[in-house]
């Protein structure tokens, strides 16, 4: 199913680029060591890779880390899911001015691509736009 997804999703962002406006990467949502380990993949990074390549836009799953392990976000509200996310990541070099896609499999409250996207702000990046192939309602 993450091939699909992955292929709809890079269709749909290859129809919405603007030339002189597309990102210089795809930057993969990344999930703790412990999570990570106990799931045996990152999905976001799965679907990263093949909106990357079908794209071209590079993919850097290494320039946003998560320093820390935090709890799912299922079944917390809005204000709770910002403040378990809020300062889990940091970026692993400095971004001069860059333009850059924040990639995750799903969109629900915002709360995680926010502190990722501050994250990246924080660093340097100019502009953050978000890619996901799904919207939680």
């Amino acid at each position: 199913m993450g091939s699909v997804l992955g292929d709809l999703l890079a269709q749909a962002v290859a129809d919405q680029l603007v030339p002189g406006s597309v990102p210089s990467l795809v930057i993969p949502v990344p999930l703790s060591g412990w999570r990570g380990f106990l799931r045996g993949f990152n999905q976001s990074v799965q679907l990263a890779a093949i909106v990357s390549r079908n794209v071209g836009i590079p993919m850097d799953c290494h320039l946003l880390r998560r320093v820390r392990h935090t709890p799912h976000q299922t079944g917390l509200a809005r204000a709770r899911r910002r403040r378990n996310v809020r300062g889990a990541f940091r970026a692993t070099r400095q971004l001069h001015g860059e333009h850059l896609a924040l990639l995750d499999d799903v969109l629900t409250t915002g709360a995680t691509l926010n502190a990722c996207t501050r994250t990246l702000l924080d660093a340097g990046a100019a502009s953050v736009e978000w890619w996901v192939t799904q919207r939680a309602v």
